[in-house]
């Protein structure tokens, strides 16, 4: 069985361009842990990342 990831990280790199950036945990006291690849961000102003719930294969 493998721990598949309840998020996925993904971080908005143009106008309308988001790209994955890593994946993220729930833990049992409600934390999520997160693990994220070093990728290119932008180096002024504001940097749009967001948790995106992994979709569940039926």
């Amino acid at each position: 069985m493998t721990n598949l990831p309840d998020y996925k990280a993904v971080v908005k790199t143009g106008d309308k361009r988001w790209d994955e950036l890593g994946a993220g945990w729930s833990k049992e006291n409600g934390n999520i842990s997160l693990q994220l690849k070093v990728a290119p961000l932008p180096s002024e102003g504001k940097v749009n990342f967001l948790l995106v719930p992994n979709a569940t294969e039926k």
